[in-house]
């Protein structure tokens, strides 16, 4: 295999509303109960959707827990963490994920090139860091860059980039890979208490192209979400 599958879950909808949530809502309009409107079921459609649904209900959605279901019996990702290496078969791997530092970067890098393979042309990631505006340019990643399958992750990262500080610009990148030109690593599972992070660690000297960009307002902070181009 030279390269990963793609992994593509869209469109995809939470579940719709049960008998028992209509039935309550009904009894709590006939007898004037407080009550809030009857849940829509939702449906996101391609990553941008994706990543203004999960800002919009961040912890609260049923889409991402639906996204998790899938991807955890997904035969692709499976078929693509067979693929990688147990982390004691690479110390820098196993380190980089602890947060260690015990390894430079080119190390890292040169283990991700070595046990990595191929993103599927096609391929959509997401990055949570920080970023202004003015900052939005083409770059060349110097060392190796964590994204993940979930933009639920890189939501977190952005909130929480600079912890214990808060983060004064969060960001959210949408990569698109349309030409599968870098390795990668899927990792096989999340650190400790990062369990659904599905990370994929994407090899340095990658290219990242913005073509566009734009504010989301949350209740907690402006995000810049970040489409790009990665080759």
């Amino acid at each position: 295999m030279t390269h990963l599958p793609l992994i593509d879950l869209y469109p995809i909808s939470d579940s719709p509303p049960d008998e028992r949530e209509r039935l309550y809502h009904e009894a709590a309009l006939k007898n004037n109960w407080p009550t809030r409107p009857l849940r829509v079921q939702q449906t996101v459609r391609n990553a941008r959707d994706f990543v203004l649904h999960t800002l919009d209900h961040y912890g609260g959605s049923g889409v991402v827990n639906e996204f998790r279901r899938q991807l955890h019996v997904h035969p692709q990702l499976r078929q693509a963490k067979a693929a990688m290496p147990y982390l004691k078969d690479s110390a820098p791997l196993k380190e980089y994920q602890r947060a260690s530092g015990k390894f430079t970067a080119g190390t890292l890098n040169t283990e991700v090139r070595h046990f990595g393979r191929f993103i599927a042309p096609g391929q959509v990631l997401f990055h949570g860091g920080s970023c202004r505006p003015s900052e939005v340019a083409t770059f060349v990643t110097n060392k190796p860059l964590s994204t993940s399958l979930c933009p639920q992750i890189a939501a977190w990262h952005a909130y929480n980039d600079l912890l214990p500080a808060p983060n004064p610009a969060p960001a959210i990148w949408i990569l698109s890979a349309p030409y599968g030109n870098r390795k990668a690593v899927v990792y096989r599972k999340g650190g400790a208490g990062m369990e659904h992070e599905q990370e994929v660690l994407i090899e340095a000297g990658s290219t990242i192209s913005p073509t566009r960009c734009f504010n989301v307002r949350t209740a907690s902070a402006n995000v810049l979400v970040i489409e790009a181009s990665l080759s």
